[in-house]
């Protein structure tokens, strides 16, 4: 199986040091292996993209035959960017919180747990502008616009080193 990255989420690793670019690939890695290895969930929309969590970083993947295509790498808060109201909306919430008295607490906690477990956990919701990236990314791949893991490895000059000194 082949590891290809789109050409923004190349962009992203040239950012980073040695250290993290490693941390990523054998993350990556873990996506070759059956069953898949790592902290992964599926995304709410339809089109089989998966998010891969190393650390505060997300890697939005989809495999494809024997191709793992990764579309987006950036950090958490760059990909899931809450609007300014839901922010709110959830200071709001642990405020709340905090003024129910105790002895109530365990009837809240149940109310609350119920709503979630109505709520499928494997998936994440996306915004806009986080589907505009991943679409963006996966066009780059369908272009060409893409390199190799192991291409991208020999280029950082990480083949075979561990570990890296930054």
């Amino acid at each position: 199986m082949e590891i290809i990255l789109s050409r923004q989420a190349r962009k992203f690793l040239d950012k980073l040091t040695d250290k993290h670019v490693v941390a990523i690939r054998e993350a990556l890695e873990g996506l070759i292996a059956k069953p898949l290895i790592g902290d992964i969930k599926k995304l709410k929309r339809s089109n089989g993209e998966k998010r891969l969590r190393v650390g505060d970083i997300r890697i939005v993947f989809k495999i494809t035959g024997s191709v793992v295509c990764v579309m987006e790498i950036d950090y958490r808060g760059n990909i899931y960017q809450e609007d300014a109201s839901m922010i709110v909306e959830r200071k709001m919430i642990y405020d709340i919180v905090e003024l129910i008295p105790d002895s109530e607490l365990p009837r809240v906690y149940a109310l609350l747990n119920g709503y979630i477990s109505t709520y499928d956990e494997d998936e994440e919701e996306l915004t806009p502008e986080e589907e505009r990236k991943i679409d963006e990314g996966w066009a780059q791949i369908e272009r060409g616009e893409y390199i190799t893991l192991d291409e991208y490895m020999k280029k950082r000059g990480l083949m075979g080193k561990w570990p890296p000194k930054n």
